[in-house]
């Protein structure tokens, strides 16, 4: 095997729903050729995969969203230039925010924001948890500034968007500014 094949072995396994086999050819990439064009590539579809094995049952959340965390970081810290930095940092947030960790939660999507265009459903999604977060420890002025942007990009399908409007109805109600 070369990183390509692995990477393409990895690709195909993980079409075929086999996450477990795929996370061993991208773990194969990143170890024996890190320098591969798609190594980091490779780092953020582990860290994918583990959150599907985990809702598949195939792992518990603490030892998936561990493993997740470090493929994750491996990516920040070894290619800090690739192209899914942005989206490394929405995973990372969420992960945070489903586990109830606020305040990390709060790094990682401020992060994101840095990093990324100001539009799109990840964009939307972001603003959308990182306003409930802000909402969670207590900090309501920021968190009405970004439903509020999340009202004004979002598209109206949205199924958040009902949500988000009574949390900013409430908000007026009680006459925060």
């Amino acid at each position: 095997y070369t990183g390509d094949a692995h990477y393409m072995t990895a690709v195909g396994l993980s079409r075929a729903g086999r996450y477990a086999e795929a996370i061993a050819h991208h773990q194969a990439v990143v170890d024996n050729w890190p320098e591969h064009h798609l190594a980091w590539s490779s780092l953020y579809w582990i860290g994918d995969f583990y959150q599907k094995l985990k809702r598949q049952g195939l792992l518990s959340a603490a030892e998936a969203d561990a493993k997740s965390e470090e493929a994750f970081f491996a990516l920040l810290d070894n290619y800090p230039e690739c192209s899914l930095v942005g989206h490394t940092l929405g995973r990372l947030g969420s992960l945070k925010y489903d586990a109830r960790e606020f305040k990390q939660a709060v790094v990682y999507y401020e992060m994101f924001l840095e990093q990324e265009k100001k539009e799109g459903q990840a964009y939307n999604l972001v603003l959308y948890k990182l306003g409930r977060s802000y909402e969670h420890m207590g900090k309501y002025s920021r968190a009405k500034e970004l439903l509020t942007e999340f009202m004004t990009v979002s598209d109206s399908a949205n199924p958040l968007r009902k949500a988000v409007k009574a949390i900013l109805e409430k908000y007026n109600q009680i006459n925060l500014n």
